[in-house]
């Protein structure tokens, strides 16, 4: 197979990811590199073919998300505590760049978790926090 055609696979292959939902996430990526592999694609010449076609087709790779939700995490945190309106702000964000919900709260959570970051009360002292850390916490 020519490098053209291994090209032309490759790019069939990350169409068939990113063009039904515009998303690539971390599993997806890891296929695409794989796949390069087998076609006898180096990395960076997959990677440069996987950031044109996010770029054209307006797709999002999810560890760009994941980058953009915790620094906004971290941004929210510097306020002295993270809100419920901060957590779903950072949260609706992820989503409008076409992260699934769900993985954006699990990212979310886990980040929190891991850097113990300091979650602001709600009304009576309720810890609106603990329920959403209970149902997605992986």
């Amino acid at each position: 197979m020519s490098s053209r055609e291994s090209l032309a696979a490759l790019r069939t292959e990350i169409e068939g990811f990113g063009g039904p939902d515009k998303y690539i996430d971390a599993d997806e990526e890891a296929q695409v590199f794989e796949r390069a592999k087998t076609l006898g694609i180096e990395r960076p010449t997959a990677e440069a073919l996987l950031n044109q076609m996010c770029l054209d087709g307006n797709w999002t790779r999810e560890q760009e998300i994941v980058n953009d939700l915790q620094d906004l995490l971290d941004e929210a945190a510097k306020g002295g505590a993270i809100s419920k309106g901060d957590f779903e702000h950072c949260v609706n964000y992820a989503v409008s760049m076409n992260m699934p919900r769900r993985d954006a709260m699990q990212c979310a959570v886990k980040h929190i978790k891991s850097r113990s970051l300091n979650i602001k009360k709600g009304w009576i002292g309720k810890n609106w926090f603990e329920e959403i850390r209970r149902q997605y916490e992986s």
